[in-house]
């Protein structure tokens, strides 16, 4: 796995863990792409869409 690979593949699972940590806490139709930044610890600009294709 390339380190390109790699980040990516740790992105996502940041991004993963931080939709499944939001759902639990304020529920599905509470989950913004800000707090899911800001719990993923990512810049809200990474484009979510490309990183899910």
């Amino acid at each position: 796995m390339s380190v390109h690979e790699k980040m990516n593949f740790e992105t996502k699972q940041a991004i993963k863990n931080a939709f499944i940590q939001q759902v639990e806490e304020v529920g599905f139709e509470r989950v913004t792409v800000k707090n899911l930044a800001l719990v993923a610890e990512i810049n809200r600009g990474t484009s979510l869409f490309t990183l899910f294709r």
